[in-house]
């Protein structure tokens, strides 16, 4: 059965997704990698978030850990400057940037 669904994988020219470009670029499976799978799973990649929503996301994971703009640029698909926005935009909710360059990362400090 095992061999069945590696024959189907090789089969199937299209199983991943590419994101971004150079070193920013990740994979993510693909809509024909669900049917494929034939699992309960939701098919996300291609519906888009509104402001609102990303907003309520990036919070959520930063209560529970830090950031860094590359980290978010994965999780919302925007470039660098957007995150750099949306994170000033978050700073009233208690988001704060920590460090500089590379080693950045924005924290949630609700205190502030």
């Amino acid at each position: 059965m095992g061999n069945n669904i590696e024959l189907t994988f090789i089969s199937s020219p299209l199983i991943l997704e590419s994101i971004g470009r150079g070193k920013g670029r990740y994979y993510t499976l693909s809509r024909n990698a669900y049917k494929i799978l034939k699992e309960n799973m939701g098919y996300e990649r291609q519906q888009s978030l509104d402001k609102e929503a990303i907003k309520i996301r990036i919070l959520s994971i930063l209560k529970k850990k830090n950031l860094s703009n590359k980290e978010i640029r994965q999780i919302t698909g925007m470039d660098s400057k957007q995150v750099q926005r949306l994170m000033k935009e978050l700073k009233l909710d208690g988001v704060d940037l920590t460090g500089r360059g590379r080693g950045a990362k924005y924290i949630y400090n609700p205190d502030k």
